[in-house]
């Protein structure tokens, strides 16, 4: 999980999701269903899952 003591940038709040700016990366926390997505912070990344509520 994201420590909230080292994230640079205010989290931002779009609808169902929370995007955070941590480190290098972009993580997408969607409140629904608690599935959290990261990516590094560049154009050649992809989102991978890090983490759903089930585990």
């Amino acid at each position: 999980m994201v420590d909230s003591s080292s994230i640079i940038s205010s989290n931002e709040n779009y609808g169902n999701f929370e995007l955070i700016v941590n480190d290098g990366w972009i993580y997408l926390y969607d409140t629904n269903n608690g599935q959290i997505w990261k990516k590094a912070d560049n154009p050649d990344s992809s989102w991978e899952l890090v983490k759903h509520y089930t585990e």
